[in-house]
């Protein structure tokens, strides 16, 4: 409790200076526990493999094939015939 006699008695700059100083160690304390954080859960997140970790349900899909040669013979001997 002396302190924050002492800190009374204070100019408002020292008080300002005193306030703005507390709030950068504290963020940056807790920047720094969310670093480790984020990357303990990225390692985790490495780990596990995406599709396992994210629980997306398995779909099965067919590759699209493409006739490209068929539908480019067919539209251009129709289109020679509209000429």
């Amino acid at each position: 409790m002396d302190f924050f006699k002492k800190l009374q008695n204070y100019p408002e700059n020292a008080k300002k200076i005193i306030l703005w100083v507390a709030v950068v160690v504290i963020g940056l304390a807790l920047s720094v526990v969310y670093i480790f954080y984020v990357q303990r859960k990225m390692a985790d997140f490495q780990e596990k493999g995406f599709m396992e970790g994210a629980g997306l349900p398995a779909i099965d899909v067919q590759p699209l094939r493409l006739d490209i040669q068929n539908f480019l013979i067919d539209n251009l001997a129709s289109a020679d015939k509209e000429m």
